[in-house]
């Protein structure tokens, strides 16, 4: 539904360098934070910044007298829904085993071990990855 409006947001604004901007930003902010992700996988932390660019670009249309008001109209309705949608589901989509998991090493624990022992590998988010800090 949003990718439609922004069609339809856009077309008559498409051969503006502003528009053309935003819209190769957005592809080559989602292409490369995917692309060099954990594992390539993507995932709530990487498709932060493209959403944001969207949203702004959905919130530029809110007060375009360019556009028809109803457009504008539903520009607000999907800021706010995105928003709304946002805030309540963030917690479970943090929680739920995308980007975090209660087995994965705890950062106090670690960093205590590593106080006792300089030469201890310090494990880190996601597992099995480690980090080796030099303790002088």
């Amino acid at each position: 539904m949003t990718i439609f409006f922004l069609l339809v947001l856009t077309y008559k604004k498409i051969k503006q360098l502003d528009i053309q901007s935003i819209a190769i930003s957005i592809v080559s902010v989602t292409a490369v934070s995917t692309y060099f992700s954990v594992n390539s996988s993507g995932g709530p932390r990487y498709s932060f910044a493209p959403s944001i660019m969207i949203m702004l670009l959905v919130v530029s249309a809110v007060n375009d007298k360019t556009i028809p008001k109803f457009l504008s109209y539903i520009a607000l309705i999907l800021v706010t829904l995105s928003i709304s949608v946002s805030l309540t589901h963030y917690r479970g989509n943090m929680m739920g085993g995308v980007a975090y998991d209660a087995t994965w090493p705890k950062w106090k624990e670690e960093v205590k071990v590593w106080g006792i022992d300089h030469n201890y590998p310090i494990k880190i988010w996601p597992p099995p990855w480690t980090l080796s800090l030099s303790g002088k």
